[in-house]
């Protein structure tokens, strides 16, 4: 299960502005101590640094707005939106885009809209893995897509980092798919008009008696 994480306790000021991970439109990873949650990751943006009253509470000045992809507010009509320590706020963990995983290693999972800690306890013969979650004290299969290796964001550095020659996958953000899905459907609704126009003009008007 993941420890719990401390908040900072120096705030960013304008003499020692915040890392570019937590500047505004970053995309993050964001953690919970909330029960339940303790060792996942969900993405998000970073919307702004959080108001703050910084005499009553310094720890205030290291609070930040973020908005997450996946998770929606109590209505599901928006994305869930909260204030969160910049403790709890890290970079998109890098992903290589191939690893061969093996029993007993440290691993995310991909699993409920986010990535959770857990570590592989078999490998399956359909190529798939079984991970084990400390936390709700269940096993999942996965396929090795949906796996990561494990990595703590430490001193601005991944521990343990990429190993050289390593090629990381990039993530999408939401905003990159829809982009993605409205280039596609544009490609689509131009090829069909240019087959529609393609066929009426390799046919001659039939005339009528």
């Amino acid at each position: 299960m993941a420890p719990k994480r401390k908040a900072n306790k120096a705030p960013a000021t304008e003499d020692n502005p915040p890392p570019p991970h937590l500047q505004p439109g970053s995309q993050v990873e964001m953690s919970s101590n909330d029960k339940g949650f303790r060792g996942s990751w969900y993405t998000g943006t970073v919307i702004r640094r959080a108001a703050q009253s910084s005499r009553n509470n310094p720890s205030a000045a290291n609070n930040y707005l973020v908005e997450y992809h996946e998770l929606l507010n109590k209505s599901a009509t928006k994305p869930l939106r909260e204030t969160l320590n910049s403790g709890d706020l890290r970079p998109l963990a890098p992903r290589e885009s191939s690893r061969k995983f093996k029993f007993g290693e440290w691993v995310d999972a991909y699993n409920k809209d986010g990535w959770w800690e857990g570590y592989i306890t078999e490998e399956l013969d359909n190529g798939n893995f079984h991970v084990y979650f400390k936390g709700s004290k269940e096993q999942l299969e996965f396929r090795e897509d949906q796996l990561r290796l494990h990595r703590e964001w430490v001193n601005s550095s991944w521990v343990p980092p990429l190993e050289e020659g390593d090629e990381q996958v990039k993530e999408k953000v939401p905003a990159e798919e829809a982009a993605e899905a409205n280039l596609q459907e544009h490609d689509d609704k131009a090829a069909r008009k240019d087959g529609n126009l393609g066929c009426g003009s390799s046919q001659a008007p039939s005339k009528s008696k």
